[in-house]
């Protein structure tokens, strides 16, 4: 073997996976963002089960289980609301500052066995339904660009 096929044999390893390495990297940014959003609605989905369960433990004057649903309803809203801040999406996050207002309150409520937790959780749970639409339509039009 002469050395001018060693070295087509060397660029031609290289250039395979250069041209494999793009290929692959291609579909990865894509695919990153398809499991953020997913995760993102998953965790909205946590926060309206521990809003709902909540309300389920008021109604059965169970306070001290509505106070942790709610607190970790917070919880969970606060994690997606910095999750949405380090993306780059204020404006989804500022939507959520409506349901964390409305959690506290509950909370709150809750743990001084009020009733008025009840209202709380459902003042909480329309926020949350505001808030998931209009998040829902920024990331669909993010995805659109």
């Amino acid at each position: 073997m002469n050395v001018k096929a060693v070295g087509a044999a060397i660029v031609a390893v290289a250039l395979s996976f250069a041209i494999g390495w793009v290929w692959g990297a291609s579909g990865r940014n894509a695919a990153e963002r398809e499991t953020a959003r997913l995760q993102l609605g998953h965790d909205l989905v946590l926060v309206r089960a521990a809003i709902l369960q909540g309300r389920v433990s008021l109604f059965l004057i169970n306070f001290g289980d509505a106070s942790k649903q709610f607190e970790t309803a917070r919880v969970t809203a606060e994690g997606v609301q910095t999750r949405l801040r380090a993306d780059g999406d204020t404006a989804g996050a500022g939507k959520l500052d409506a349901v964390l207002a409305s959690l506290k309150d509950a909370q709150k409520l809750a743990a001084s066995m009020d009733q008025g937790a009840q209202s709380a959780a459902d003042a909480a749970l329309t926020a949350l339904t505001a808030a998931e639409a209009a998040i829902k339509t920024l990331t669909s039009a993010e995805q659109g660009s």
